[in-house]
């Protein structure tokens, strides 16, 4: 019997195509038909946790095998982000496996398969790919496929310093007798970690996109507050330095967002009406220091993925204010991190009970 889609499997297609969810570490799917791999995977495990670009991680696979696996077995990585391409891999499996201890021929009574691979250097980081992890034995048949989610991330090795206090010695001399004292401290070592681990970028990271001497502000400092950017929500700009002419209607600032090139985010303000919302209306003396003022993010935008913005403000005399770029990451509100919660829960109840009526 073919059963209608339930409203908590619509709810669920209809969060998860709202934006980009990161998804707990790993999610992993089978991509093969049953019955057509050399082999039936119970488990697929990626560790360690964090999915770092340029490092090592170990892929291990768990379930009976249908065959030996042999040369020349091979192993495609391939990672796509909305449709596009954005990594592709490949690798000679039996000379990882070989690495790990386990050279081809792997006898079918083995129960697992281990073996390394490193992220490659040329990952984007910072938002969430979906791979596919397709290996092929020597004999031509799939010997597993598994899809997964993962964000790359920029992660670093914690710096180990070691000091040491040079050794004292006393020498004293007493008639014919010499006494020698060796006082020594011990060897100190302490390991410093420099990240955690994640890195899309900090926040802010801010750059200039105007030649020196053309702008009517000299910014020496560009902040964008809370750290937290959250779609829907408002955040101040406040940009530090040194006013050249004063800032005069009709000032305007513009705010573009791209992601691989494409613009995905467009807003235009009037520059004026956001300083005298903010308490300082023009004109702003050039004596002023600074230039604050709040902006909303628009509710439209995709959240979690780290695009390029450059921010740039045209005074009312038509020079440029002041231009600069940014990266961030765009956050979703927390209650809809809860819709996709209680989705989620609602999906799985109600396939739960439209498997029992197909079986009844």
């Amino acid at each position: 019997m073919k059963l209608l889609p339930t409203i908590a499997t619509l709810a669920v297609i209809a969060v998860t195509h709202a934006r980009t969810l990161i998804s707990p570490y790993p999610v992993s799917g089978d991509c093969a038909s049953p019955g057509t791999t050399d082999q039936i995977v119970t488990d697929f495990n990626l560790t360690p946790s964090d999915y770092c670009i340029g490092k090592s991680y170990t892929v291990t696979t768990t379930g009976s095998l249908i065959n030996d696996v042999i040369a020349p077995a091979k192993i495609t990585i391939n990672g796509k982000f909305l449709g596009r391409t954005l990594y592709v891999d490949q690798q000679d499996l039996c000379a990882l496996l070989a690495a790990a201890g386990t050279p081809c021929p792997v006898a079918k009574t083995a129960n697992a398969l281990s073996f390394a691979l490193t992220v490659k250097p040329s990952l984007p980081g910072g938002f969430q790919i979906d791979y596919t992890y397709q290996a092929t034995n020597g004999n031509n048949r799939i010997l597993f496929c598994r899809t997964t989610s993962l964000t790359g991330k920029n992660c670093f090795t914690p710096i180990t310093t070691t000091e040491t206090t040079a050794t004292n010695t006393i020498t004293t001399t007493a008639a014919a007798n010499t006494t020698t004292t060796t006082a020594s401290t011990p060897t100190a070592t302490t390991t410093a970690p420099i990240s955690t681990g994640t890195l899309p970028l900090p926040y802010p990271v801010s750059g200039d996109c105007t030649s020196p001497g053309t702008t009517d502000q000299i910014v020496t400092d560009f902040n964008l507050t809370p750290s937290d950017y959250c779609i829907g929500k408002s955040y101040t700009v406040t940009t530090t330095g040194f006013l050249v002419n004063d800032v005069i209607a009709p000032a305007k600032i513009t705010i573009t967002g791209k992601f691989l090139g494409r613009i995905v985010y467009t807003d235009q303000q009037d520059l004026c009406a956001l300083l005298a919302a903010a308490g300082t209306p023009c004109p702003v003396a050039k004596t002023a220091n600074a230039l604050s003022f709040a902006l909303t993010v628009k509710p439209s935008l995709p959240g979690d993925i780290q695009f390029g913005y450059t921010y740039q403000a045209i005074n009312g005399n038509n020079r440029i204010l002041f231009c600069r770029t940014n990266q961030k990451m765009l956050r979703m509100p927390d209650y809809l991190f809860a819709l996709d919660e209680f989705a989620l829960s609602e999906a799985k109840k109600h396939s739960a009970q439209d498997g029992q009526k197909v079986q009844h």
